[in-house]
């Protein structure tokens, strides 16, 4: 799905998600200053996600559908090197 696409999905779709919303991996908990994890929320067809030290907890957003494309890529193995 290109961004065209994604955009389309998500236009006009007002989510708001707030800290209790985020999960981490559990290699993440309890916070370590040396780790840089990301934490994942899903709300309403909508995944929203950040870095856990980003202060200003900036959240990159997708439409559902493009998250799990993405999901299955990594478990087919298409990032390996």
């Amino acid at each position: 799905m290109g961004d065209t696409d994604m955009n389309t999905k998500l236009k006009g779709k007002r989510v708001i998600f707030r800290d209790k919303d985020f999960v981490t991996a559990q290699s993440c908990n309890p916070p370590h200053p040396n780790l840089d994890c990301v934490a994942v929320a899903m709300k309403d067809g909508v995944v929203a996600i950040r870095s856990t030290h980003d202060k200003q907890k900036r959240t990159v957003r997708f439409h559902k559908d493009e998250w799990w494309n993405f999901i299955a890529a990594i478990r087919a193995g298409r990032f390996n090197n």
